[in-house]
């Protein structure tokens, strides 16, 4: 009688055991579900982004080419041009700061903004002004946003080396 107790005793434990396995890999299987929905919906929001800031340098073709070339501005196309370029310098950040959050060390935007940078030195000189004026403010104000520093170094990297 005692060794069929047993017998139940550990049928019932490791039936348990089983069971505890089997939810610990449906939980595992819906978390690795989510994540790829997540990261789906990440890169749908992200072409939209992309979408939207190409509308605007399509609505303002003329200005985008005369600001990278670095051809002089009237004020307004100056205001317009400077919140292009930005708004390029944003998403690149944007999506860096969002790769940094999930660990991986790939800054593929800020590369291509580097490369950008290189080959329009309007853009690039309007930009370089813009961090001069970011990072004085920061220094001023004392705040600042992990990893800005980081990636504005990656740029000027990218951009001597592109320069070699």
């Amino acid at each position: 009688m005692t060794f069929k107790l047993l017998n139940k005793n550990r049928l019932i434990e490791v039936i348990g055991v089983l069971s505890i396995a089997g939810s610990l890999l449906f939980v595992g299987f819906e978390m690795r579900q989510s994540q790829l929905i997540s990261s789906a919906e990440q890169d749908f929001f992200r072409a939209e982004i992309n979408i939207e800031l190409r509308d605007g340098i399509n609505e303002n073709i003329e200005i985008w080419i005369r600001g990278n070339a670095g051809e002089d501005l009237d004020d307004s196309s100056a205001i317009i041009y400077t919140n292009m370029l930005r708004n390029t310098w944003d998403s690149a950040e944007a999506l860096s700061q969002a790769r940094d959050r999930l660990g991986s060390d790939a800054h593929v935007a800020i590369h291509q903004f580097s490369v950008f940078l290189h080959e329009n030195p309007g853009a690039k000189a309007e930009w370089i002004n813009f961090i001069e004026k970011e990072r004085s403010s920061r220094a001023l104000l004392q705040y600042n946003i992990p990893g800005f520093e980081r990636r504005i170094q990656i740029v000027f990297s990218d951009l001597a080396k592109l320069s070699e």
